[in-house]
């Protein structure tokens, strides 16, 4: 293990002891795949700005009887931002590839959906089926 991986567990392990969080239900590997993502399909300081807001979303979920299980709820809203950071990366691929076309409008990127994708047009992130509450 290197030196970095152990400050890491370290912090981890004493983070969740200071915040009465079971070390055990954080999947941390996750969470830093996922700040991975964010940070290199939109932008750096979108890595822990990304990780918190869905973080959050799986604690009101949980919080609000959605699910049981915020492991569940965290990997929805992990998948769901997992799934805008590639659209908003083809887009802004889509917007510097059509720029540099002389005479070219504006671009509109098809989404792996189907939907048209612009600025502001994130799909709400989808909630925990009830069959996924389920113990």
């Amino acid at each position: 293990m290197s030196e970095k991986d152990e400050i890491l567990q370290d912090w981890a392990r004493r983070l969740a002891e200071q915040l009465g969080v079971p070390l055990e239900q954080v999947p941390v590997d996750d969470i830093l795949a996922l700040a991975g993502v964010a940070a290199h399909q939109v932008i750096r300081p979108a890595a822990p700005l990304t990780t918190y807001i869905v973080g959050f979303a799986a604690g009101l979920a949980a919080a609000g009887g959605q699910t049981d299980r915020p492991g569940t709820a965290m990997d929805t809203y992990a998948d769901a931002a997992r799934r805008l950071a590639e659209k908003v990366a083809a887009e802004r691929e889509a917007a510097d590839g059509a720029s540099s076309e002389p005479g070219s409008g504006q671009a509109s990127v098809d989404g792996s959906d189907g939907d048209a994708v612009t600025h502001g047009s994130a799909p709400d992130a989808p909630r925990p089926a009830p069959d996924e509450t389920a113990s």
